[in-house]
């Protein structure tokens, strides 16, 4: 997180600017404190990410971590190394004999020789892989590589030793040589996550051996060769890279037998150890103090985490070891956070990718490895790993470290879309959901396997669902979905209150109330009857029919809704619900499809469907049921008066009316069965809007059955057809302008075919039906053209709807008893 020198005159003045405390100069003589004082000091976001860079670019600690080493360690045991095929351990210290016993097995190692007056030197060292040899001594591998790598390894280059694993790589033995031998240890296939090379320098007989290891322009020389080497073992540690060179100077005199090591990272967390004193500590902690307070107060600007880019050093590829500020800043973080606010942040480590916006700014960041959480914490697994976008990059530090890492080493610009910056990202534990704002099918995945089937992860399901119905952002998510998998908690009677508080949430939410219509599967109908039956909120009914009352009123302009609001309630009836819920619903829409000012009407279709549900209770409904067909006639009747397609009406009444009718036709019959067990001689009382809705569907069906389907005719020929129409195009327009011919021929020349075929489709979907046959004479077609009509199958279908309709039984006292019930039940008042 750095930036431009000019930005800071003094890191010591930063501080000062930024005092934490609890006490109030002008405030002397209250000693009842607020607690609001207590809390850190106000300040803005872009001030608080100042000092935070600020904080972490201090020159701390004076000396940073070593990259690399060479040391004298002193008698150990020997390792007894037995060769594949041999029945003798090698003997310590290596002579010529044993030497020439370890070339016979090995191959060459390879390496970088320099030509020396244009004469290039055959390689003096061989190796055996580490498959082709055995460590036999138990007191090496439990005591002697534990002490290379606590003592060596971990104190030298401030790892945790914990944390790291050694892995033997290979055994090498360099012979005598007059030129210096140069190797670059880059990342093998064997171990590729290895950071270092780890040479421990077995006791052998030889002369010379300096040892100089390079990076860049930082250089380190180690000589050792005036020490005993016969009785002493030496290790040397090589950063795995392929920008540091490692060199090994001419030995003469004897052999160099070398055990190597790969030095393998556990965990990404493994760099940051290096020694941090308390007082960076606690600078960083209260700037994340404040940055908390401000996020949790809602000050403007603050953002919800903060993006710290590497330094410009480092890039893609580069091993950490070799980059000691950004071990050191990694550092900071981390103990900061593990040692004292383990409870309230989360640190990651990951390489994000601008992404442009439309005005060419860059907002969003793509990123290229998941985000790995670096300290541990006993949050659920979602978020120890996060592989989503992070928004808003530029916002959460100070300055554009896209500009500042836009230059490659050579001074020329990279191309945005190519760049990769490495980063950490702290977020505040009580916004860590925030993460997963891009991933929220991954979320509802986690929920549903990993959350919500395990007990002890019921009070974390709360949290995350919360998250989920609280956060301001656009979330996009399927909310009968996630109700549908809440409903699998019910039968764990410990979290009844809970799941309870949180259902009723859901209910309130704006995702559910815009998602509550249409019920696209039996799966919805199912969770909504679940919870009316067997739900323990005793309340559950109030809060469903408020959701139903407010989608009505969000959708009054919308004619679907009626449609699925009818056919929701039509299934609780089916499906045996309480009845007296029904009822609510059923008045609730009653309301706002009547009420005063309504810009919208119900179509006839609409007003259909809901007659046959308001069937089911006559008693309850029958001046709505009144209202609603006489509604129906005065539709049908300015539908007759508008149109002469008498499709649109039969079609009205094949698929809506008639069936309407006979819905609520065997509705009194199923009455009427029931009375006449308890009473003898009992008469169907058919209502009078009943009656009026049949004699007007009947009529409508005798007035088309007794009428015969016309012959289509066309008034807009003469603008179907050109102008300068050709002789096909003649004889085509006086075929559809006679109304007496039903059918005609065409033969029709191939240059021609497309040409006619074009007229004809302008008439589809009309009432033109062409069939091509290929004449005797290959360049004619014959078409025959037959005139036809949907309406010979309307007639039909009309003659079996009158059938259907003119079996009904209507008692011919059935009006007058109707009346007579109806005067009896709406008396007018005095």
């Amino acid at each position: 997180m750095s930036s431009d020198d000019d930005e800071f005159d003094d890191d010591t003045t930063d501080y000062d600017e930024f005092e934490i405390t609890d006490d109030d100069e002008d405030d002397d003589t209250d000693d009842d404190i607020d607690e609001s004082e207590s809390q850190p000091q106000s300040i803005h976001f872009h001030e608080c990410l100042r000092l935070l860079d600020g904080a972490l670019n201090t020159n701390n600690p004076p000396v940073l971590p070593r990259w690399c080493a060479s040391e004298q360690i002193g008698i150990i045991d020997d390792p007894m190394l037995l060769i594949n095929g041999h029945k003798k351990c090698l003997t310590l210290p290596m002579d010529k004999r044993e030497a020439r016993r370890f070339i016979r097995k090995a191959v060459p190692l390879d390496m970088k020789i320099d030509i020396v007056d244009g004469i290039s030197f055959s390689p003096s060292s061989c190796q055996l892989p580490a498959n082709s040899f055995s460590i036999l001594n138990p007191e090496w591998t439990t005591k002697t590589e534990s002490y290379l790598k606590r003592s060596c390894v971990a104190q030298t280059l401030e790892l945790d030793p914990n944390q790291i694993e050694l892995k033997v790589s290979n055994l090498v033995l360099l012979e005598p040589s007059q030129f210096p031998r140069q190797f670059t240890w880059s990342k093998n296939e064997i171990n590729p996550l290895a950071i270092a090379k780890l040479f421990v320098s077995l006791p052998s007989s030889y002369k010379g051996g300096k040892e100089t290891i390079t990076y860049q322009k930082e250089k380190h020389v180690f000589d050792l060769s005036e020490k005993d080497s016969i009785k002493s073992t030496f290790y040397t540690i090589v950063p795995a890279s392929d920008e540091c060179k490692h060199e090994i100077d001419f030995i003469s005199g004897g052999y160099k037998l070398i055990l190597i090591y790969d030095i393998i990272p556990l965990t990404p967390a493994v760099f940051y150890n290096v020694f941090i004193d308390e007082t960076t500590k606690m600078r960083v902690g209260e700037i994340l103090e404040a940055w908390t307070h401000g996020l949790e107060h809602d000050y403007h600007g603050y953002s919800s985490k903060i993006i710290i880019p590497f330094s410009d050093s480092f890039h893609l590829g580069n091993n950490l070891i070799l980059h000691g500020m950004d071990r050191v800043i990694g550092t900071i973080l981390r103990k900061t956070i593990e040692q004292c606010y383990s409870n309230k942040y989360l640190l990651y480590q990951g390489l994000i990718q601008p992404n442009r916006s439309n005005d060419g700014t860059v907002h969003a960041c793509r990123l290229l490895t998941e985000l790995n959480l670096m300290v541990p914490t006993n949050t659920n697994t979602l978020l120890n790993k996060i592989d989503l976008c992070l928004g808003n990059c530029n916002e959460t530090f100070s300055g554009n470290i896209f500009s500042k890492k836009s230059r490659s080493e050579q001074g020329n610009f990279v191309n945005l879309e190519e760049l990769v910056v490495p980063i950490w990202c702290l977020v505040p534990i009580s916004h860590k959901y925030d993460l997963l704002i891009d991933n929220i099918p991954r979320v509802l995945t986690h929920l549903e396997q990993n959350l919500i089937p395990h007990h002890c992860y019921h009070n974390e399901t709360f949290l995350l669902i919360d998250w989920l119905l609280k956060s301001s952002k656009k979330i996009h998510f399927n909310a009968k979905l996630l109700l549908h998998r809440l409903l699998r908690l019910s039968s764990d009677d410990t979290i009844t209150y809970d799941l309870i508080i949180t259902i009723r949430q859901l209910f309130q939410h704006k995702k559910f109330l815009e998602q509550f219509f249409p019920m696209t599967n039996e799966q919805e109908y199912d969770d909504i009857i679940y919870l009316l039956t067997y739900s323990k909120d005793t309340r559950i009914q109030l809060y469903l029919h408020q959701v139903f009352r407010t989608v009505l009123k969000r959708r009054s302009r919308d004619t679907d809704t009626i449609r699925d609001a009818i056919k929701f309630i039509g299934i609780l009836l089916s499906r045996n619900v309480n009845s007296s819920f029904s009822l609510v619903l059923i008045h609730e829409l009653l309301s706002n499809i009547f009420q005063e000012n309504n810009p919208v009407s119900p179509s006839v279709t609409d007003l259909a469907n809901l007659l046959g549900l308001l069937s089911f209770s006559v008693d309850s409904f029958d001046l709505s049921c009144q209202i609603i067909s006489q509604e129906i006639i005065r539709q049908i009747n300015i539908t007759k008066v508008t149109t002469t397609n008498t499709s649109t009406i039969t079609n009205l009444l094949r698929t809506v009316l008639v069936p309407t009718i006979i819905q609520i036709y065997r509705y009194f019959i199923n009455e009427h069965q029931i009375c006449r067990k308890r009473k003898r001689d009992s008469m169907i009382n058919f209502p009078s809007w009943f009656l009026s809705l049949y004699q007007t569907c009947l009529s409508l069906l005798n007035s088309y059955c007794n009428s015969s389907p016309p012959i289509p005719t066309y008034a807009n020929l003469s603008d179907i057809f050109d102008t300068h129409c050709c002789s096909i195009c003649e004889q085509l327009f006086v075929f559809l302008r006679d109304t007496r011919i039903f059918e005609n021929t065409f033969i029709i020349p191939k240059d021609k075919i497309g040409h006619f075929n074009t007229i004809v489709n302008k008439f589809n979907p009309l009432i033109i039906m062409a069939k091509s046959m290929i004449s005797d004479n290959e360049s004619h077609q014959i078409n025959i053209i037959k005139m036809t009509t949907c309406d010979e199958e309307i007639c039909r279908e009309n003659n079996l709807l009158r059938s259907l309709l003119s079996h009904f039984q209507l008692s011919n006292q059935a009006e007058h008893q109707s009346d007579t019930t109806r005067k009896k039940r709406f008396k007018p008042s005095m």
